[in-house]
């Protein structure tokens, strides 16, 4: 597990900015890296036990599909949409689903091309998943923040890794 001080997550982040920084990918994952970051951020402080529950739930359910041999994509978004929700603000959760749409073929494609890969990592997202959980449960927002751009920097970086096989065929 990460360490919520490291700055790992930080220094991976730059070097995937330095890369490319002008393809649209890049631009709507940063403007998502900002709003998902605070939202872990605030619903580390501000979630009641139910939204607590519907995280776990969402997670659990997105790790029932990928041990199943699915996507998961819904179930992933439920993850992260129930985060949104237990941020207390409501608009993060519409901003987030109208910022995601150009690039929701390319998040399926990346997830289409996952499912040939190793079960670790397929399944590596429940365990940042986990850590982000963790964070919240504990009411650390400086960790579930951390851990959220790790997470999404783990995302960011299959998205580009999709982007440079289809330009190559």
């Amino acid at each position: 597990m990460l360490s919520p001080s490291s700055d790992v997550a930080n220094i991976t982040l730059a070097h995937c900015d330095a890369v490319g920084r002008g393809h649209p990918i890049h631009q709507i994952s940063a403007a998502i890296n900002i709003l998902e970051v605070e939202a872990a951020r605030l619903a580390a402080t501000r979630r009641t036990r139910a939204q607590l529950a519907d995280i776990k739930a969402a997670n659990e359910a997105l790790k029932e599909q990928l041990s199943a041999g699915e996507l998961g994509r819904d179930e992933d978004l439920a993850f992260h949409d129930a985060i949104s929700h237990a941020s207390g603000n409501e608009y993060f959760g519409h901003l987030l689903n109208e910022i995601r749409k150009p690039i929701v073929g390319t998040v399926a494609l990346g997830l289409e091309l996952a499912r040939d890969r190793s079960s670790a990592l397929r399944t590596r997202v429940v365990e940042e998943h986990n850590w982000i959980i963790s964070a919240i449960s504990i009411q650390d927002s400086e960790g579930a923040a951390t851990y959220m751009r790790y997470h999404l920097f783990q995302a960011r970086a299959g998205l580009v890794d999709v982007h440079h096989l289809n330009r190559e065929n």
